[in-house]
């Protein structure tokens, strides 16, 4: 039996190893309510953009806006965002998505604690 042993594998071209045949996450970022991320996979920022609202960008693409894109936080808020509401609450691109923080009674707030989670394929 042999035995791999690696600190960091690339791609041929140097980048990142593309996941293949893998249903792993491709991104996850924890952020607090300045968007410093506190933890993070292909995550290069998160950004308060308002009250309530941040955007998180990925390190590396995703192939297409048709990934799955889930988000929450902390507390007892609801989180909006994903391409099935308005622009302005919420969207996804490639290299990130927007996300709005609401209360049960429809007002944006920042939360302590937010995350996003993505599904599918690099570019």
């Amino acid at each position: 039996m042999s035995t791999l042993k690696a600190d960091t594998i690339q791609s041929t071209g140097g980048g990142a190893a593309t996941l293949t045949k893998q249903a792993a996450a491709k991104h996850f970022a924890h952020w607090d309510s300045s968007a410093a991320i506190q933890d993070s996979l292909n995550a290069s920022s998160a950004t308060d953009n308002t009250t309530g609202e941040f955007s998180v960008t990925t390190t590396s693409v995703m192939s297409n806006a048709n990934y799955i894109f889930l988000a929450g936080n902390g507390s007892d808020s609801t989180i909006v965002g994903s391409a099935t509401e308005a622009p302005t609450r919420g969207s996804k691109a490639t290299n990130g998505g927007r996300i709005s923080v609401l209360k049960h009674d429809g007002t944006l707030v920042d939360n302590d604690e937010m995350f996003s989670v993505f599904h599918g394929d690099l570019a």
